[in-house]
């Protein structure tokens, strides 16, 4: 029995233990299909979701291995694929001699932030000095080269409302740019140095391991240095600082099982030492693990931010590929109120779905709206949602245009002349995506692969465009397994959507769904590896109990598909 099998098995014991609440019982996903009912009125109201249909079912994934062998096959002129670091930017050796970091209980250096240094850095360099607090019994104070301290006061109050949390991100993100303008500070000769490549000087030896590869490939690079009198936790951008500090944490022994912090380890170490030079960055460029079931409280999506910023999972470039059209529709409710013809004809009767807005009034509902793409002013729509998007959010690296979830796609014989289902929507993002890089050279359009437009067009799509292949939901003409070939003939940029415990699959039921297989977790974050996926963003249950060992596992392999899983 291996160390998953036996984290397995004392997570089951666990979970009957604890009366906490920590593993309550899960709800049901919402990603079942939501058909609109052919030959519905027109003007109606939305339709009621029919989860006993025959299509809302889960086609089974039956994507195989193919290759022991890890070769990534990037299409050429690749924006966001699989990458292969170098030997300068993934490395990892002991040093010749060790640093003291505390003695007897007592910090021997402080932590050093820039002056110029990000909100992002800051609170990094202050979680770093409540861990080594907590392993070393000392106080690590965060400073300024001047000596200025830096005092970390981590949020534990309400859940903040979305313009909240969007307005201080970007006043962050405004800052970090603000910074750039600043030039890089000189390295200290000593303490626990901590940021980015624009806080400080970087060494020249480091140039080669934390550089760019094109847009996104280095956003989250970072370099471990222990040198006389100093260690270095850098990265290129303040991702990679995160990435930096967890690794140097993980190397002294701490370890974050599962969510909450009776899963936390935590070693006491009073004489604290360190010794070892690592460099590295992710080979698969987004690497997101979703707990979409079973999540009931703000304290639990706070620990699931935790563990998941700590075993290495985030992105170096931000995927949108979510469902979209209700966007698109409540941005212009007023024109489709007035204009029936903008949505799509099923059965010989435009489909207008509304509700009432809280004062009563009439409007339309966009969970539930499917356009007709032959028409100039809905793709018109269109583009403007998505140069508005960048206008409004100029750090956004994509804009989603995925259709609402469920049938109703347009029967017109209009829309018949486009070819199929997705060579229509396809059609449209192809378009807008010709004017986002007009206007934004660089800035990406994201789509599902699911349902209906599971299948690729018949046409290449523009190299800004993302396809996010959904691996369940699949009503094209071809497997799961076909699809992941198929599709990187057509877009250069593919990411995959996976269930890992997907709820109505028996992801809840033991022994789990198919990520609680170490053997199947392996061998599928591999094989996408293979087929140069940018981006793997697996829907699951936070059901620690069956699937903490696969989590894990997927977490380490996300990063380093060559990682010994057993190591």
């Amino acid at each position: 029995m291996n160390k998953y099998n036996l984290l397995a098995v004392a997570a089951c014991l666990a979970a009957l233990a604890i009366l906490s609440g920590d593993f309550a019982s899960l709800v049901s996903s919402p990603c079942y299909a939501q058909d609109t009912e052919a030959g519905q009125v027109a003007d109606t109201e939305a339709p009621k979701v029919d989860e006993d249909t025959e299509d809302a079912k889960p086609v089974k994934d039956d994507d195989e291995s193919e290759s022991d062998e890890l070769t990534v096959l990037l299409p050429t002129g690749s924006v966001a694929g699989a990458y292969e670091p170098t030997a300068a930017e993934r490395n990892s050796k002991p040093t010749a001699a060790t640093l003291k970091l505390a003695e007897n209980g007592k910090a021997v250096f402080p932590i050093i932030i820039a002056q110029r240094a990000g909100p992002k850095t800051k609170h990094t360099a202050g979680e770093l000095a409540e861990f080594l607090d907590r392993i070393t019994g000392a106080h690590f104070e965060v400073q300024t080269p001047d000596g200025k301290t830096y005092n970390y006061m981590p949020y534990n109050g309400p859940r903040k409302a979305m313009k909240q949390v969007l307005a201080e991100r970007q006043a962050a993100a405004d800052q970090d740019a603000a910074n750039l303008l600043k030039p890089a500070e000189a390295l200290p000769s000593t303490g626990i140095v901590v940021g980015t490549a624009e806080e400080w000087q970087m060494p020249s030896d480091l140039t080669e391991g934390l550089a760019m590869r094109g847009v996104y490939h280095g956003r989250e690079a970072f370099a471990i240095r222990t040198q006389p009198n100093r260690l270095l936790l850098l990265g290129t951008q303040s991702r990679g600082v995160v990435h930096a500090v967890n690794r140097f944490l993980h190397e002294l022994g701490c370890r974050w099982f599962a969510t909450g912090a009776h899963w936390e380890v935590i070693p006491a170490i009073t004489n604290l030492t360190f010794g070892m030079d690592i460099t590295d960055r992710p080979s698969i460029g987004t690497r997101i693990i979703a707990f979409m079931d079973g999540v009931y409280s703000h304290q639990e999506r706070i620990d699931q931010a935790k563990w998941t910023c700590r075993n290495s999972l985030g992105s170096s470039f931000g995927t949108s590929a979510a469902h979209a059209w209700h966007r698109i529709a409540d941005e212009n409710n007023a024109d489709l109120m007035e204009h029936p013809e903008y949505f799509a004809e099923v059965g010989g009767k435009r489909i207008v779905p509304t509700t009432k807005d809280t004062n009563g009034k009439k409007r339309i509902n966009g969970l539930f709206s499917k356009f007709e793409l032959t028409n100039p002013a809905v793709r018109k729509m269109f583009v403007n949602h998505a140069l508005n998007h960048f206008r409004r959010n100029p750090t956004s690296d994509m804009v989603s245009l995925s259709p609402t979830d469920g049938g109703g796609f347009s029967q017109s014989a209009e829309s018949r002349k486009l070819g199929g289902i997705s060579d229509a929507v396809y059609g449209m993002v192809n378009e807008v995506a010709r004017e986002v890089a007009r206007e934004f050279p660089g800035k990406m359009v994201g789509c599902y692969a699911y349902r209906e437009t599971a299948g690729p067009p018949s046409f290449p799509l523009e190299s800004n465009v993302y396809i996010e292949v959904a691996t369940l939901f699949n009503m094209s003409d071809y497997s799961s397994t076909q699809l992941m070939k198929i599709w990187p003939t057509r877009v250069k940029n593919m990411g995959v959507y996976r269930y890992f415990s997907y709820f109505d699959a028996g992801g809840s039921d033991m022994p789990g769904g198919p990520i609680s297989s170490i053997e199947w977790t392996t061998s599928t974050i591999r094989s996408d590896y293979q087929r140069h996926t940018a981006a793997i963003f697996a829907q699951s249950c936070n059901a620690f109990a069956m699937q903490m060992r696969g989590y894990l596992v997927a977490a380490r392999l996300m990063w380093n598909p060559n990682a010994d899983v057993n190591a």
